[in-house]
């Protein structure tokens, strides 16, 4: 990995990766994005999760050695929450799963219908892809930027539901965002609460 751009909106980075290797040259020439659905899926869908849990790397000298087996989770999507969780590990939106998966899964990719739906932050919610569409990154040589959104109307990331997203993603103040949402409520009173302790 060369470089990464955080997404300010969601827990996604934008990663730019270039062999290292003759092999990983070889094996690059084969890759290709997953198809993507930006939004969640419905409640009660199911998704696999994937992930290296109880991973083991053992450092000799300068060489780091990976003992980590591939494993598979298979989940029910039980809530969605938008604009965000909380405050704390899901400030951004997600989609709850039915149980709590071991850290290893974090970063784990969320395949629905065999399509990508989001990444997995844990201890059970998936970052939902829809803000990506906001996402930019330099591009030629830090010569001007790049969009995922631009992705999406090129279709150089194929997405199933772009029309459905397209001009309805900004990037608002979070006082705006959150509205009338149960969130709000609660940092109403949090503020209420610190406003007291305050006095």
């Amino acid at each position: 990995m060369n470089v990464n751009w955080p997404s300010y909106d969601t827990d996604i980075n934008a990663l730019e990766l270039e062999p290292s290797s003759p092999a990983a040259a070889a094996e690059e020439r084969e890759q290709r994005y997953f198809d993507w659905y930006l939004l969640p899926p419905p409640i009660g869908e199911i998704v696999r999760v994937y992930g290296f849990p109880k991973a083991e790397v053992v450092v000799e000298g300068l060489d780091h050695l990976i003992n980590a087996n591939l494993d598979v989770a298979v989940m029910r999507v039980v809530d969605h929450f938008y604009p965000i969780h909380d405050h704390g590990m899901a400030n951004f939106p997600v989609f709850q799963l039915h149980r709590e998966l071991d850290e290893g899964f974090s970063g784990g990719r969320g395949l629905w219908n065999d399509k990508l739906v989001g990444l997995f932050s844990g201890p059970a919610f998936v970052a939902s892809l829809w803000p990506t569409a906001l996402l930019t990154y330099p591009y030629a040589c830090l010569s001007g930027q790049r969009s995922f959104a631009e992705h999406f109307d090129s279709d150089f990331i194929s997405t199933w539901d772009w029309s459905e997203v397209k001009g309805r993603v900004e990037r608002v103040p979070c006082a705006e965002a959150l509205g009338d949402t149960h969130m709000s409520a609660i940092q109403s009173t949090r503020r209420a609460c610190k406003q007291s302790c305050a006095d």
